[in-house]
């Protein structure tokens, strides 16, 4: 790395659409995203959890009337047959809430028992108790950037009361959330004559929903994807049994780890074009290039600019592609002595990708 004490700087910022992104960076989250991933869901886990976060209706209960001190004097029995009646009634209370509790108790269990016949005993649904951990198999390519927070009793009602109550620390250290719901595998066939064989077609599809939020509930991002299937066989073979479910449940998986990664992440190139006049002095090569560094400017006493590094960053080479967060970075490009200089001449802003270009000059310098 070939640097002179002065080395000339110069700072691109290259701004990512989306005002979103900005909040990542201010708040001190350059490098990576932690992403809390729940549990996939189904139309009817989803729709029967409802139920469970339904809140269940208290009355407040008057205190009991009981006897003025006058009552009391005018017929001395009457204290001793108000406490009987409040007995009697808190006994009548105590057996109504134990029956409430019972019956709510069954409501839960057969509710739990339909939960767990829909996805176990589901030819369509059995894998979606494994698509939790394929879906974070599909975002293991972007794990520079993208930390996946695994914790298996984290529920959608956590969230919800994390959220609620401003209570991050409960999902800690995440910073986003992601959810998946699954829908219903539909199936549509259709037979057509070849030859003297009948050939049936079968096409299975299956949609699925993901959202990314903040705990502030803010919806960052969401995606519908579908997967399908296909099936072939004739009246000349039998074929029995055939379910495309897994392989369709693994295919939304692997969609979504792929918007997912697509939607914080871009490509960048960082070129360096250098004027016929100066191919002989200078090389892009000679050049070092910054993703991501922090330097501090100021004068010294005798009026002099300093620069201290107060962080390295990242080196990216020069023409070759790199992946980063969508969110404003610094570019910083170093020239190998105060005799060459760089200005930015082109920038080309596309929908996933951006390129920062730019011309190498050679300094007059005094002598």
């Amino acid at each position: 790395m070939r640097k002179s004490a002065k080395s000339i700087m110069l700072l691109l910022v290259i701004f990512i659409t989306g005002n979103i992104y900005k909040s990542f960076a201010q708040e001190g989250i350059p490098n990576k995203i932690k992403l809390l991933v729940l549990d996939v869901g189904t139309i009817d886990t989803v729709a029967k959890t409802e139920k469970f976060l339904a809140p269940t209706d208290k009355v407040n209960m008057d205190a009991p009337p009981s006897p003025s001190p006058a009552d009391a004097m005018a017929d001395p029995d009457l204290r001793r047959r108000a406490a009987h009646v409040n007995w009697e009634t808190g006994m009548i209370e105590y057996l109504q809430t134990r029956d409430d509790i019972r019956r709510e108790n069954q409501q839960r269990r057969k509710i739990l028992e339909a939960l767990r016949t829909s996805i176990t005993g589901s030819k369509e649904n059995r894998m979606v108790v494994l698509a939790k951990d394929y879906l974070a198999s599909a975002l293991s390519p972007y794990a520079d950037f993208i930390d996946v927070v695994d914790r298996s009793e984290a529920s959608l009602s956590e969230i919800e009361k994390a959220i609620a109550d401003k209570a991050q620390e409960e999902v800690a250290p995440a910073t986003l959330f992601l959810t998946v719901t699954l829908g219903d595998q539909k199936e549509e066939s259709t037979t057509v004559p070849v030859g003297n064989t009948k050939v049936k077609k079968t096409t299975y599809t299956r949609r699925a929903v993901a959202s990314v939020r903040d705990f502030s509930n803010v919806r960052v991002c969401s995606f519908d994807v579908v997967a399908k299937a296909g099936f072939r066989q004739t009246d000349a073979v039998a074929m029995k049994g055939h379910d495309p479910s897994d392989e369709l449940i693994i295919d939304l998986m692997n969609q979504i780890g792929k918007k997912v990664g697509e939607h914080f992440l871009r490509e960048y190139t960082v070129k360096v074009k250098i004027p016929k006049a100066l191919n002989n002095e200078v090389s892009s090569e000679d050049f070092e290039v910054y993703i991501d560094r922090v330097v501090k400017r100021t004068k010294n006493e005798e009026g002099e600019w300093e620069e201290e590094i107060l962080s390295e960053g990242s080196p990216v080479a020069i023409d070759e592609p790199f992946m980063a967060l969508a969110i404003d970075h610094w570019i910083t490009i170093v020239a190998p002595s105060e005799e060459f200089s760089a200005t930015q001449s082109q920038v080309k802003v596309g929908r996933t990708k951006k390129t920062a270009t730019f011309t190498i000059r050679k300094n007059k310098i005094d002598e």
